[in-house]
């Protein structure tokens, strides 16, 4: 893996640096377990309008899953990098078309998707002790990240 560029924000440095192989190593297990699918990793911070960072893998399958779109997501997502950095982390069907953009999950898939990291709330702060959650976490979104993918395949195979 190449040595990424890091963001110029001191939180987005220090997320990528911690996050980044798990990432990595997440895209390229999946991508030896399902060849058919299309993934990518990304990291994008953007420092206009409403500033923010993101971290995600994305696996755009191969045609759209029934009753869902043609792509599913993990992320590591801050908002508010300008004032009070919140930091959220995801599981979220997509449309490989318009990255960014989610969908909602489909109803019979419910018992697989995960729940946010930060729940129904509000995004909490991105702090020591909520970061620690955030690792303490991201096993559970990855887990049930791959078991989603799994199911995609099995019903589009």
């Amino acid at each position: 893996m190449d040595k990424p560029e890091l963001p110029s924000h001191p939180l987005c440095a220090a997320l990528l640096v911690r996050y980044l192989p798990t990432f990595e190593s997440l895209k390229m297990r999946l991508r030896a377990r399902f060849p058919g699918a299309h993934f990518i990793l990304v990291h994008h911070e953007s420092k206009t309008g409403y500033p923010k960072f993101i971290l995600y893998v994305e696996c755009s399958f191969p045609c759209d899953v029934p009753g869902a779109s043609d792509g599913l997501s993990i992320s590591i997502d801050v908002r508010n990098l300008d004032t009070a950095p919140r930091i959220n982390a995801s599981v979220d069907w997509c449309c490989s078309d318009c990255p960014g953009d989610t969908d909602a999950p489909p109803p019979d898939w419910s018992l697989l998707m995960p729940a946010d990291f930060c729940g129904e709330g509000p995004s909490p702060l991105a702090d020591p002790g909520t970061l620690a959650r955030l690792d303490a976490d991201l096993p559970r979104l990855m887990a049930s990240y791959e078991a989603c993918v799994a199911k995609a395949f099995a019903l589009i195979s």
